[in-house]
């Protein structure tokens, strides 16, 4: 379960009911995508569970591991619990940007046919790139 009070959010993971939490889950660009923006989109005192993302397809294992992932790139600030659960307090400078750069559908698939595949650090790199070339063109 992700739950939000204020602005924390807390992820529990029961592995003692049976969840596999395997580390070799393959990366889901659109996941991680995702996360950002149920995380941005949930107001303040609000709670947003796991079963919310789930509904999209996608197991609470793979949900935890994306968040860390995220956590490992710089976009979350986020806290371990002994008892198998995470808070998330916040996203960082770096993950509201990176989410600016893909927010747009469009954009977010231009940036996928480009990079998908490769990468958190190379999907950002190009999500920049794509962003600067669009609001220089703005300006012309």
């Amino acid at each position: 379960m992700i739950t939000r009070f204020g602005r924390r959010f807390t992820c529990k993971l029961y592995l003692d009911q049976g969840l596999q939490y395997d580390r070799r889950m393959k990366l889901d660009d659109d996941l991680l995508r995702e996360i950002l923006l149920r995380i941005e989109a949930t107001p303040a005192g609000e709670l947003l569970e796991s079963r919310e993302i789930e509904a999209l397809g996608h197991s609470e294992p793979s949900i935890f591991e994306h968040i860390t992932l995220l956590e490992e790139a710089g976009y979350l600030v986020l806290h371990a619990h002994v008892r198998g659960g995470y808070t998330i307090e916040r996203l960082t400078m770096d993950g509201h940007t990176y989410l600016s750069n893909i927010r747009e559908p469009k954009r977010w698939n231009k940036v996928k046919a480009a990079a998908g595949g490769l990468g958190l650090a190379i999907l950002a790199k190009v999500a920049a790139e794509i962003a600067t070339r669009q609001a220089m063109d703005a300006i012309e």
